[in-house]
């Protein structure tokens, strides 16, 4: 029920890193971008439309016209980076389905527990025992 606890200059520091990385000569599509901000911001706390635009050195609005011609939104783009991590932590790690929660930014963990139904067809348990099989 705790937020997680982060260090007092965590934002700043990602968003500084962003800046140095998005400087280099490399292009990547705007969703890369984003999901990449995504999974730098999540477990901080502070994930959404606005940090993650700030990140990207683009006003929000910016962000969702940008994502609206590649034909995503940041809704979808949030979710499909949490469903990833999700699979990949459960594959390589004995994490608490709890602690997960709290790393992919949900406050509560029913709701969660219902992304995770709709991405998987399961609950968490179920499908954790599944895993483990």
């Amino acid at each position: 029920m705790k937020k997680p606890i982060r260090p007092d200059n965590l934002i700043t520091d990602i968003i500084n890193q962003q800046f140095q990385l998005n400087s280099a000569s490399v292009v990547l599509p705007i969703s890369d971008l984003v999901k990449h901000s995504i999974t730098m911001l999540l477990p901080t706390g502070e994930c959404n439309k606005d940090s993650v635009a700030l990140n990207l050195g683009m006003h929000p609005k910016k962000l969702e016209r940008s994502l609206k011609e590649a034909g995503t939104s940041f809704r979808e783009v949030l979710n499909e980076t949490r469903k990833s991590i999700t699979l990949r932590t459960l594959e390589m790690s004995n994490m608490s389905m709890t602690t997960l929660a709290l790393n992919l930014g949900y406050a509560e963990f029913s709701v969660f527990s219902r992304s995770f139904k709709n991405w998987f067809g399961l609950s968490p348990r179920a499908f954790k025992r599944q895993i483990k099989k």
